[in-house]
């Protein structure tokens, strides 16, 4: 995802919350009432979207692909599908007998 996606649908998820908060009704059963699970989860959202570096997580997954491709490349996966290619069709050729 880019940064701007990101962006929008942490954006989207405050909303949400903030819908979440305004539904909630009624007042607490007691001074020390407990809040929802699904507030507290809102919440915890919120402050993770707040501390979120997005130029570091954007760097993290250029270098998770730049290492993924490395790999890739290294491990040459052509033998590899070539030999499951082939265990394949002698396993449909021996299931038909």
């Amino acid at each position: 995802m880019t940064e701007s996606k990101l962006e929008q649908e942490i954006a989207q998820l405050r909303a949400e919350v903030e819908e979440m908060k305004k539904a909630q009704s009624g007042p607490p059963e007691s001074s020390e009432a407990k809040e929802s699970p699904l507030l507290r989860a809102g919440e915890f959202v919120e402050q993770l979207a707040e501390n979120v570096d997005f130029g570091q997580a954007s760097s993290q997954v250029q270098t998770v692909v730049k290492e993924l491709g490395q790999e890739m490349k290294e491990s040459r996966p052509r033998p590899l599908l070539v030999a499951f290619a082939l265990g394949f069709v002698a396993a449909k050729i021996l299931s038909r007998r």
